[in-house]
């Protein structure tokens, strides 16, 4: 029962706060191997050159035109 502008308002107070807690809200992820994968020959083949999580979450990346085919993935799209 608020209308748009309110909506709109409050949004953008919300989504600057994010912004100014970044730093201790968002992370860079971690680009070690776990050792279990390193030290496994049944899994390191398979994850040898993974960056990222896996946990099904597929981000849409924008990387130059040669390195597309490393980001390809079961997505159209590089990830």
């Amino acid at each position: 029962m608020r209308s748009g502008e309110t909506i709109s308002q409050y949004f953008n107070e919300v989504l600057r706060a994010i912004g100014e807690l970044r730093r201790e809200l968002i992370r860079r992820p971690s680009l070690n191997t776990h050792s279990r994968i390193t030290s496994s020959s049944r899994f390191m083949p398979y994850f040898k050159d993974c960056i990222g999580a896996l946990d099904g979450t597929h981000v849409h990346a924008s990387v130059p035109i040669e390195h597309v085919a490393a980001f390809r993935g079961r997505k159209p799209y590089p990830t």
